[in-house]
Parts: structure tokens; C-alpha cells; sequence
């Protein structure tokens, strides 16, 4: 899963202030998926394949699994055609 969870986590987390040595009163929502880490020939170029769709609803359910947020950032320029438009319905459907 090379391309999520970049903090370790799907649930927010307190920002902590390493200068100040304190917690500070924001709280970081980390980004689980962004769609083009995937499908974009500039990294992982897995285009609009099974696997593609396959990898995205893992990261999906393993937060679902774990009771976290799957925070997911869709492009809006990447929903111009029809294969944009089915993996993004399929990846927020039942989505609470």
C-alpha cells in the first residue's frame, strides 16, 4: 500500500508544536487517497484497470476496518469521462 496512509493513521490526530513543546488546538485529517497517485502515468500508472479500482477500495475498507476515515481526494478534473465517474461512485458508495 505504498501510496496511503502517509501518516500511519486514518483517524485525526492533535498537531503537537515541537518548538513550543505543546499541543496545539488543530487536529490533522490525513489524506488516506488521492485518485491520481494511482491511475496518473507519473506514478504508480495503474490507469483505469482492476487492479487500480482493486488497490483503491483496499485503502477504503481497511479504514473502514479500523474504524477510521477514508479520506479520499478526487480531482474534479478527473471526472470527465465514464470510467472517472464509475470508480469514484464505487469508492463513496455506502459512504456514511
Amino acid at each position: 500500500m505504498g501510496t496511503a496512509f502517509r501518516c500511519g493513521t486514518c483517524r485525526e490526530y492533535p498537531l503537537y508544536d515541537l518548538t513550543e513543546r505543546r499541543l496545539l488546538h488543530q487536529r490533522e485529517c490525513p489524506l488516506i487517497l488521492m485518485e491520481c497517485s494511482v491511475i496518473a502515468e507519473r506514478y504508480l500508472s495503474l490507469g483505469y484497470s482492476e487492479a487500480a479500482l482493486a488497490m483503491m477500495l483496499g485503502y477504503r475498507d481497511t479504514c473502514r476496518r479500523f474504524g477510521g476515515d477514508f479520506t479520499l481526494l478526487w480531482h474534479n478534473s478527473h471526472l470527465g469521462n465514464a470510467a472517472d465517474r464509475r470508480f469514484y461512485q464505487t469508492l463513496i458508495a455506502e459512504a456514511s
